[in-house]
């Protein structure tokens, strides 16, 4: 260090001299490095939420994502959400309370005289492969829970595989085991299940059951896991061939707390004065503010906010269930927490608490990590989001998807192909097989398939099927070719009896969803076989013991038979690798120093909302409001869009019944009818996850040269954008979906529209309305007429009925006379003013 403390009569001295020298040009080749060789840290972000630290101010540059793809053996019945699919001795029930995912548990209880429940269920297994079974359980102290894996021809005491837990109190815990090659042998009927043991009047819940079929390698590395690992890196998925659906990275700075618009409202009293000012208007003990985040294990975290009320900190584990209330509320303005291995989750409240009837005011939370609070700053937020599904074979995990950037751009090297085997199709019926049980049948179509049978392939119940179709007899058994796919279809699923031929719209009923019978059937299982009169019943609704299946047509179906019916699905490797180019949103962006990163899947971007009054308010995924439902069931709501801008002014809703765990709401003057509302949300039923690899600028040369190539990025997505809304500009693209009102709905997939063409509006589609002579939609400023236009319109059930069609100055579209199903407002067209 040169020296600092000169002096009028200090001599100055060659060294000084050079000292100063050195350390200047030191200086200067410090700022050249940082100003003309860009520096990038390299970056893996794991699934799940993490801490990251970036050097500088920095956008995460994406390097790839790879895929994978999971198949639950199971099925449907994995999910444990009923009981079909599973041995029924009396013993077991649904229970809604308990549960790890989905809508339930099975609950098993040891009767008088029961040493033991065994619920079990037969499954498809091969000798040639390796397996992992998981399953979540929970049992009292005194009870013993298994899982196992056992074949009906060995004696007991030669089961293969088996994992024992004893007590997990009130919390459910995962048992693991694996399965090696020639666990069992080839004729050997192989079932698998959970055991409860303990005394009479003992219970023990199962849920999330998964097997999967895994690699040599992957077999291997069990032995280096605990359950928690297992359980993470094969979570459980929905039924059907799930791949790396929509995954997303949302990162947080500054200040882990967002605006109290997305805070959830315990009482009628609070109010939201400002983003980060809050008013509880007490009337009661306990009014508050809520609001649940994600949280590392074995970390301090600390609140502080200027308020005259109370705060409390509180973990919960990844059920929701309470771990540690830090003393429940208290009257100070910094409150700590240390989390736990177990804890997932943070809950902060911001209350009244026990305090007298009254108006409480927060100002400013803030939540950090560490024990010594910070200086308050607004909660900065970037997600990264792409809407994509990233394969690859599911039982090694070769050849997987890669999702990658080039030039600000996001592409998927697309190796893998998943199509539904549903009534679109053109099926054919092939032959029956020789042992009159089952039947094969095919549709033609060109498939760019890599190899014969080189696909996968499940059922409507999500279990998967094998590629012997060739040999006639096999019922769930497949062949797949480039120039199509033969199934062979049990008759105990189709209905079609062993002398009975479908016709080919029967067996596009069948790929929807519905089975047939004979009418009037005594128990409701006889398949159709040539006499009687046929009737279809919905093939979820089968109850197999008795005649009692709602939804039961005697008309051939054309559509799915319920909104939760899954088709058969179809991966197969493709013959050539594609580079397809993916919907994306957003840019993730870090601040200097620590930053939380949540990497997931299952984000669905601005999907359509349609908000529906119960009056005072509006509600979106509200079940009790069926129109108002969104596609997937909600995890997390991220945001509501108003014409394509964030509208703040809705909250969440967790109460009354929404679609999920959660709804929004507003009152009813936030609406607007004429808007186009959209909501970004993840999804509750979960997919894969994979690490994501990155870079970080870590100097000031990477940047500027990241700011210089994200401002042409931009400018080269304007232009796109530009264009396309140019070519939206023609009558065939530029429609227009309005918010429809009072309950109407669209009828199937000609969902009302409308679009202005050279200053004329015209309008098209059809709807089911609740009354006449209430507007069905409304028009916005500048589509609506200087006049009260009236059209003569029809509307369709069982005959054409004419009506009467009104389009007022204020934008109004109502039906005033005519029926009440399939209203069109085809050929309705007129000047605006």
């Amino acid at each position: 260090m040169a020296k600092m403390d000169w002096k009028n009569s200090d001599v100055v001295k060659a060294e000084d001299m050079n000292q100063i020298g050195r350390e200047i040009n030191l200086l200067h080749t410090e700022w050249k490095d940082r100003l003309d060789t860009a520096d990038t840290d390299p970056v893996t972000l794991q699934p799940g939420v993490q801490m990251v630290h970036a050097a500088k101010d920095a956008r995460f540059r994406l390097g790839e994502m790879k895929g994978r793809t999971l198949i639950n053996v199971l099925g449907d019945s994995g999910s444990c959400d009923s009981l079909q699919g599973w041995s029924d001795t009396g013993r077991f029930t649904i229970d809604t309370t308990n549960k790890v995912e989905g809508s339930a548990s099975i609950k098993g209880t040891l009767l008088t005289g029961d040493p033991y429940v065994d619920l079990n269920q037969i499954i498809r297994y091969q000798p040639s492969k390796f397996y992992v079974a998981v399953g979540e359980v929970k049992v009292p102290s005194g009870v013993q829970a298994r899982l196992r894996m056992v074949e009906s021809e060995r004696p007991e005491t030669e089961r293969a595989s088996e994992v024992i837990l004893s007590s997990t109190g009130d919390k459910f815990k995962t048992l693991f085991f694996k399965v090696p090659q020639n666990a069992f042998s080839e004729s050997g009927t192989v079932y698998f299940g959970a055991v409860f043991v303990g005394s009479q009047g003992s219970t023990g819940n199962v849920d999330a059951l998964r097997i999967y079929e895994i690699s040599a390698s992957e077999y291997d590395s069990l032995n280096k896991m605990t359950a928690e690992q297992v359980a993470a890196k094969y979570p459980f998925v929905p039924s059907g061939i799930v791949g790396v659906e929509n995954p997303y990275v949302i990162g947080t700075s500054d200040n882990l707390l967002p605006p109290f618009y997305e805070w959830t409202d315990y009482g009628t009293g609070n109010k939201v004065i400002s983003p980060y000012q809050g008013m509880i208007a007490a009337s009661s003990e306990n009014f508050a503010f809520g609001y649940r985040l994600p949280c590392l294990p074995n970390r301090t975290y600390t609140i502080s906010a200027a308020h005259n009320g109370v705060m409390a900190l509180q973990t919960s584990d990844a059920d929701g269930n309470p771990l540690n209330l830090n003393g429940s509320y208290q009257q100070v303005q910094q409150l700590s927490i240390t989390t736990t291995t177990n804890d997932k989750f943070i809950n902060v409240l911001l209350s009244n608490g026990s305090l007298s009837v009254g108006t409480y005011t927060f100002k400013n939370p803030m939540l950090t990590l560490g024990t010594v609070p910070k200086p308050f700053l607004p909660q900065r937020k970037s997600m990264l989001a792409f809407q994509t599904e990233l394969h690859a074979n599911p039982t090694d995990g070769s050849d997987p998807d890669v999702l990658f950037e080039r030039d600000g751009q996001y592409f998927k090297l697309a190796k893998w192909k998943k199509m539904n085997l549903d009534g679109s199709l053109n099926w054919a019926f092939l032959d029956g097989a020789v042992d009159g049980l089952s039947k094969r049948v095919s549709f033609v179509n060109a498939l760019d398939i890599a190899a014969m049978n080189y696909g996968f392939l499940t059922k409507y119940d999500g279990k998967r099927l094998v590629t012997n179709v060739e040999t006639y007899g096999n019922p769930d058994s497949f062949a797949v070719s480039s120039s199509g796919a033969t199934l062979c279809i049990a008759n105990t699923d189709s209905g079609w009896g062993s002398s009975y031929t479908p016709t080919a719209d029967e067996i596009k009923a069948y790929f929807m969803g519905w089975k047939m019978t004979i009418q009037g059937s005594s128990t409701g299982i006889e398949p159709y076989n040539n006499s009687g009169n046929k009737v279809w019943v919905n093939i979820l609704s089968w109850d197999g013991t008795k005649f009692f299946m709602l939804g039961a047509t005697t008309t051939l179906p054309t559509q799915v038979s319920d909104v939760n019916y899954v088709p058969y699905q179809l991966l197969y490797r493709l013959v050539k690798d594609t580079v397809e180019s993916v919907v994306s949103e957003g840019s993730l962006t870090l601040t200097e120093g620590e930053n939380k990163v949540e990497v997931g899947t299952g984000i669905v971007l601005r999907e359509r909302a349609n908000p529906v009054s119960n009056g005072p308010d509006y509600n979106v995924n509200n079940t009790e409001l069926p129109s108002s439902i969104l596609k997937h069931k909600t995890g997390k709501i991220l945001s509501l869009y108003k014409n394509n801008l964030m509208d703040d002014r809705w909250s969440v809703f967790t109460w009354d019944a929404p679609y999920g765990l959660e709804g929004l709401y507003t009152s009813a003057a936030n609406f607007d009818p004429t808007a186009a509302y959209s909501v970004t949300y993840i999804k509750l039923d979960k997919s894969p996850i994979q690490p994501i690899t990155g870079t970080l600028g870590a100097n000031e040369k990477a940047q500027i040269s990241d700011l210089t190539a994200g401002v042409a990025e931009a400018l080269h997505r304007v232009s796109v954008v530009e264009q396309k809304k140019a070519d939206e500009d023609t009558p065939s693209s530029a429609w227009i979906t309005p918010t429809l009102l009072n309950g109407a709905t669209p009828y199937g997939p000609y969902t009302p529209q409308y679009m202005k063409k050279d200053g004329r509006v015209y309008l098209r589609g059809e709807a089911v309305l609740t009354a006449l002579g209430v507007p069905v939609f409304r028009l916005p400023e500048g589509y609506r007429p200087d006049r009260r236009p009236r059209f003569i319109g029809y509307s369709f059930s069982t005959q054409v009925v004419p009506g009467e069609i009104i389009v007022t100055e204020t934008g109004e579209v109502t039906i005033l006379s005519g029926g009440l199903s399939a209203v069109s407002f085809d050929g309705v067209s007129f000047l605006a003013k």
